[in-house]
């Protein structure tokens, strides 16, 4: 099959490499070309792809390449600057890297210069996409644990880099509800900094959803059982645990907890790059 729409990368990193694996598994996009300013970064990364064009300049790869993807994968301090640029060049969708930006600002600039060019605007949270989230989703909507009252997120390595994924992930199973209110409590006690971001050395933040359920967040209080994509959901009729490749349900009927099944091993599964990746390209 001959690709239909072409792509292209910005940041050949450790997440540049996640995209170009989800790339590669789908036939109807050709990665053609990307973008880094770090010279070794960027030849390295054409090296081991080939058949890429490599640019120093996202202006420059926009300009000459014209892709009808972008993929930005730089850190999220520079979120903003390539993915307005690329809606200013009338590309057709941008996948941007998680978190979006790290100020409203800057988040509603990206969307509203998307919204200008007709460019479609996708936060990479791939993991929406993984057997295990997929199947919470299907259980809740099933009813299995009754009405949702109460999920709990515990994460570390900071709010808005660990933290967005099982929130997001919290969300995604719930049925993508809209939040109502949120209140919450960050300390920054130490000169912590995540990828040249100054961050919080806690957070506790408590949201409530329509339909009245909550979501309790826990970010860097404790390390142990601290992940970046499993939850818990409590509610009136049962609890349930989910995570990327593994779910758990205590019912009346599962007499104990119990693992439901997956469409994947566990073993085959992972959060970012391949599969993930590939059926986020898919659902643009």
């Amino acid at each position: 099959m001959s690709p239909k729409y072409t792509a292209a990368i910005v940041g050949c990193g450790a997440i540049g490499h996640a995209h170009m694996d989800g790339y590669n598994l789908v036939d109807e996009v050709e990665v053609i070309a990307v973008a880094d300013p770090v010279d070794a970064a960027r030849e390295r990364y054409v090296q081991e792809y080939g058949q890429l064009q490599g640019y120093d300049t996202v202006e420059q790869l926009l300009a000459e390449a014209r892709p009808d993807i972008v993929s930005v994968c730089t850190w999220h301090g520079l979120h903003p600057q390539p993915t307005i640029a690329a809606a200013e060049a009338g590309v057709r969708a941008v996948i941007c890297e998680k978190p979006m930006a790290i100020g409203m600002g800057a988040a509603d600039s990206m969307v509203d210069a998307c919204a200008a060019s007709g460019t479609k605007l996708v936060i990479s949270h791939q993991r929406r996409f993984t057997p295990g989230w997929e199947r919470g989703r299907e259980l809740m909507r099933e009813g299995v644990v009754g009405d949702p009252v109460l999920v709990t997120n515990k994460v570390a390595e900071g709010l808005t880099n660990w933290g967005t994924h099982s929130i997001d992930g919290s969300r995604f199973v719930l049925g993508d509800p809209q939040p109502q209110w949120v209140m919450g409590a960050v300390e920054r006690r130490t000169n912590r900094y995540e990828r040249n971001t100054a961050i919080e050395d806690a957070c506790l933040g408590l949201l409530q959803f329509e339909g009245g359920v909550q979501l309790l967040i826990q970010s860097d209080l404790m390390r142990e059982g601290a992940t970046a994509g499993s939850f818990q959901i409590q509610g009136t009729e049962g609890m349930l645990h989910v995570s990327e490749a593994r779910v758990r349900l205590l019912n009346v009927q599962s007499q104990g907890w119990q693992d439901v099944p997956l469409s994947a091993e566990r073993e085959q599964i992972s959060g970012i790059g391949g599969n993930t990746n590939a059926a986020q390209v898919r659902e643009l």
